[in-house]
Order: C-alpha cells, then sequence, then structure tokens
C-alpha cells in the first residue's frame, strides 16, 4: 500500500495504473511494459560523471572475452534458467553484432568490466522488439540492451556511460536517438530525463503462458507529431 502510495505521488496515476496491470497479468503470462523515448542530438550533450572512478571506452575486438561472463549474468537475470548461456555462446552473441554494425560501449572499475550498452545505427529496429513501430531514418540510431553488474548499480553508470555513447552518435553525424525503459527502473528513467529524452509512448509486450505468443499494444501520440517538417 505505502508502495502504491509513493508511486501515485511521485510519478502518477498513469504509472501507477500501469504496475497494478502488470502485477494483475502475471498469472496469465509475462508482461513487458516500458517507456519509449527520443533525444535529438542537435545540442551539446552534458555527459554526468558516475559517482565511482570508471573507464568508458567503445569495445574492443580484445575485449570480446572480457564482457562475455556480464552478458552471461544479464541474461540469467533476465530470463532465468531460460537465460543460460556459456562463454563461447555469449561471445558469439557480441561479436555477431559487432559484425553487423553495432556499437558497445562498456564501463569497467579497474580491471572488471561492470558496464555495458549497444548502440545500433541504421539497423532494423526489430532488434527491439518495444520500438518495431518506429520509422527509423538513416541519422537515427537505437541505444538499447543496457546492464550493470547489481552491486554497482546506484552510481550513476548508466547515465554517465550513455552521455558518452550520445557524444560518439554526434560525432558521427547522428541527429536523433532512440531507447525504452522498463516503467519500473526509476534510476534509468531518471538517468534518461536527465539526458534530455523525452517519452512519446508506452508499450506493452505480453507473452501468454500457455501459448508463449506475443502481443504488443501501444500507447501514447503519434511520432510523427515529433519530427521536424511532419
Amino acid at each position: 500500500m505505502k508502495k502504491g502510495i509513493k508511486t501515485l505521488r511521485y510519478e502518477g496515476p498513469h504509472t501507477l495504473a500501469l504496475r497494478v496491470a502488470k502485477l494483475a497479468s502475471r498469472p496469465f503470462g509475462t508482461p513487458e511494459i516500458s517507456s519509449c523515448c527520443y533525444k535529438d542530438l542537435t545540442a551539446p550533450v552534458v555527459a554526468p560523471d558516475a559517482r565511482v572512478r570508471i573507464d568508458i571506452a567503445r569495445l574492443s575486438d580484445g575485449d570480446v572475452a572480457r564482457l562475455a561472463p556480464v552478458i552471461i549474468e544479464a541474461n540469467r537475470m533476465a530470463r532465468g534458467p531460460a537465460g543460460r548461456m556459456d562463454l563461447e555462446s555469449a561471445e558469439k552473441h557480441v561479436r555477431k553484432r559487432l559484425e553487423a554494425g553495432a556499437v558497445c560501449f562498456v564501463a569497467s572499475y579497474e580491471d572488471e568490466l561492470i558496464h555495458y550498452n549497444w548502440i545500433f545505427p541504421g539497423m532494423p529496429w526489430q532488434i527491439s522488439r518495444l520500438l518495431s513501430f518506429v520509422p527509423a531514418t538513416s541519422t537515427e540510431a537505437l541505444l538499447d540492451d543496457a546492464f550493470t553488474l547489481e552491486k554497482w548499480r546506484g552510481n550513476g553508470i548508466h547515465g554517465a556511460v550513455h552521455a558518452r555513447m550520445l557524444q560518439f552518435l554526434q560525432r558521427s553525424g547522428y541527429t536523433r536517438s532512440y531507447t525504452n525503459v522498463d516503467i519500473g527502473n526509476r534510476s534509468s528513467r531518471k538517468a534518461l530525463n536527465q539526458l534530455g529524452y523525452t517519452c512519446f509512448s508506452t508499450v506493452i509486450l505480453f507473452e501468454a503462458r500457455w501459448s508463449g505468443r506475443k502481443r504488443m499494444v501501444r500507447i501514447g501520440r503519434p511520432l510523427t507529431q515529433f519530427r521536424v517538417g511532419s
């Protein structure tokens, strides 16, 4: 009850209603409710500092093996037993994305790799089911699939890395970025808000327990309302 009152007070009735619906639907399947957001890259991006000293860099070929254990942990946390991977599978997953043109940024603390995030420039939005309805252009990029090791969360790492990725996109000539965030991930939503993102739609992706089939419902204004000249 207290948690519901807090959500209503700080995040509004819309978010509260979606969270209640998410909890109520769990016996029937797996719901995923996310906000879809965009950011114009025509203005300078100010990169906030993380609350721990980290090194942020674009993933190099030599660091793929270091990233693999973090990929395994991310899959375990997201999918449970169904997300099990071995080191070889995790490395193949990373290399496949890199070969297709994706860009990965990572954060390290001393010798430990603790965070990753991906850029999918000019690639099909099917990479993200939640943004598959966005009609992308060649100067727009999707930022998706970020993960921070649990013990390092709450240190502003996601926001610091994300900002560096936006600066990279600006230098590369991109004019807009998209991302999505789970409605329950308050820290990531706060980070995106600080970076100047605008959330334009809520997407509900539901996987029925008895069939495994997925259905998607979008709530919000059409993207054309946010595009200049459309």
